[in-house]
């Protein structure tokens, strides 16, 4: 692969080489099917999203519910009872 891009090549010495993008974009790059292993990849991360999601949906409630009790605590209009 790399003799393909050397050959397509342009310029005086090896260090500053210019791959015009005409010339790169005829090079032919064999690449493995691998749809059905990305779509299987794709579900997991799909999923975890949802989930991420729920969780994220719930640690907002539960937050709103903490500072409903927390106003409720501090100004006194629910008293706690401590047994001595």
């Amino acid at each position: 692969m790399i003799r393909i891009f050397e050959r397509h090549s342009q310029g005086l010495t090896s260090d500053t080489w210019n791959l015009k993008f005409t010339h790169f974009s005829k090079i032919k790059i064999k690449l493995p099917n691998l749809l059905p292993e990305q779509q299987g990849i794709a579900s997991i991360l799909s999923t975890l999203d949802g989930e991420i999601a729920s969780l994220e949906a719930l640690k907002a409630k539960v937050q709103e519910q903490k500072r409903g009790l927390m106003d409720e605590l501090l100004t006194g209009r629910i008293r706690v009872r401590v047994q001595e």
